[in-house]
């Protein structure tokens, strides 16, 4: 019988933290967060795993999020393929391919995405592809602290490519609260530096 949420320890304590977490990224300037996405996009383009590859997979940021408007301009710019997620239901994503935002429509919590007619990227079409994930914090073994969704982690489960996330130093922690369906990343990526994950 599946534990209720409220009842589970370490679902409990990643509620809690997330809050916290939330609220301190609210409260950074807008000039902080300027200047933190600038800073952590010259680590991720800085990458082999990011320049090797043909295709990104990057989330469109919202203003609570690490920004990746640099990444898109600059994947685009070297004239790589640039897929973004779509969500559904139940926590399931898929991503599609993008070149303008002009053929954005809102979707999940009025986030931009592809409209649902546009084609979504095969898993076979994703290998050795690059993924940028969203979190709140991550630890020294790749597992991240999302937004509660879920989303990514089911998704991550088969992504046959190299996966990295983007968080504040301040937030890269020894140890989150984990549980079964969490996956890891690849890479922890800050703004001061870029983290391989430790293995267990």
């Amino acid at each position: 019988m599946e534990q209720a949420p409220w009842k589970n320890p370490a679902d409990q304590e990643k509620r809690l933290l997330r809050r916290m977490l939330l609220e301190q990224r609210k409260a950074l300037t807008p000039a902080q967060r300027c200047l933190l996405e600038s800073d952590i996009a010259r680590q991720v383009l800085a990458m082999s795993a990011y320049l090797q590859t043909q295709l990104v997979l990057l989330y469109l940021s919202t203003p609570w999020e690490i920004g990746t408007s640099i990444l898109v301009a600059h994947a685009l710019g070297l004239g790589k393929a640039v897929a973004i997620p779509r969500c559904y239901g139940q926590g399931e994503m898929d991503f599609c391919l993008f070149d303008d935002h002009r053929k954005l429509v809102p979707g999940f919590h009025g986030i931009l995405e592809p409209p649902r007619e546009t084609p979504a990227l095969k898993v076979s079409e994703m290998t050795g592809a690059f993924c940028v994930v969203p979190a709140l914090a991550a630890d020294r073994q790749g597992y991240r602290l999302g937004y509660g969704g879920g989303y990514y982690d089911r998704f991550l489960l088969h992504f046959p490519g190299e996966t990295a996330v983007l968080v504040r130093e301040e937030t890269v922690l020894e140890q989150l609260p984990r549980e079964p369906f969490d996956h890891p990343v690849n890479w922890v990526v800050t703004e001061k530096r870029v983290i391989p994950a430790q293995t267990d």
